[in-house]
């Protein structure tokens, strides 16, 4: 963003930093939420294999992204 847009718009869109870290936690906190959803999931249903478990998690959780089932995996 440039420097003079970051004056107009007071660095944080013209709203107040503690909005921006409000809001940054409730993401944090529903992501955290539904990454143990699908580790529990995993528990449950015990994949054979990384594939299999990335198929599990894709047809229970459509909206994740590869990332998050990946991390998921990675835990």
């Amino acid at each position: 963003m440039s420097q003079l847009l970051r004056d107009e718009t007071g660095g944080t869109g013209g709203r107040p930093d503690f909005a921006l870290s409000a809001e940054s936690l409730r993401y944090d906190q529903a992501l955290e939420i539904r990454l143990m959803a699908m580790r529990a999931l995993l528990e449950r249903v015990r994949p054979g294999s990384d594939a299999e478990a990335l198929h599990a998690l894709r047809a229970a959780f459509p909206g994740s992204s590869l990332a998050e089932r990946v991390a998921v995996l990675a835990r």
